[in-house]
Formats: structure tokens, sequence, C-alpha cells
């Protein structure tokens, strides 16, 4: 399991969890991340990211670009970073 979804656990947060097989003629992993993101956001699931030691930050900062827009206006996307719950 991945730190964010063994925090979902131990936080009791109800989740399901959506699994895909990497395509291995995807043109990059970061792209094919971006796309399964995508279609979990129009379909109207929450993100929930935890980042670990160092990489605590990083999962900061996606949430931040999800909830409040990067770049462009737009109406934030659900997303939680599960850090936040805890600290």
């Amino acid at each position: 399991m991945t730190p964010a979804i063994n925090q979902l656990i131990r936080l009791g947060v109800h989740h399901k969890l959506h699994e895909y097989i990497h395509d291995a003629k995807a043109a990059s992993y970061g792209t094919e991340a971006a796309e399964k993101l995508t279609q979990a956001l129009l379909a109207g699931h929450t993100i929930y990211s935890c980042g670990v030691g160092e990489k605590a930050p990083l999962s900061q900062l996606l949430v931040q670009y999800l909830t409040t827009g990067f770049e462009i206006e737009r109406p934030g996307f659900p997303a939680l970073d599960l850090l936040s719950l805890i600290n």
C-alpha cells in the first residue's frame, strides 16, 4: 500500500481505491498518471495525497494546485493532503 492509503486506513476515512494497470505503450508514467487523475476528478472523486518526509511539500503543493488552480482561473477540485489531518 502507498503512504496515502495507509494514512486513510489509520484515520478511518471512507475511500474507494481506483487501481489501474500501467499501459506499456503510454508515453510516460507522468502523462498516464495525469490522465488517470483527470478522469477521477471529472467523475467527481476526491484526490487524497500523502507525502512522507522530504516528499511532504510535494503533496501539499499538488493539493494546493488542485484546490485553488494553477496558472488558470477555474473552480477548485476536491483534494486533500492527508498529513494536514494529523498535524
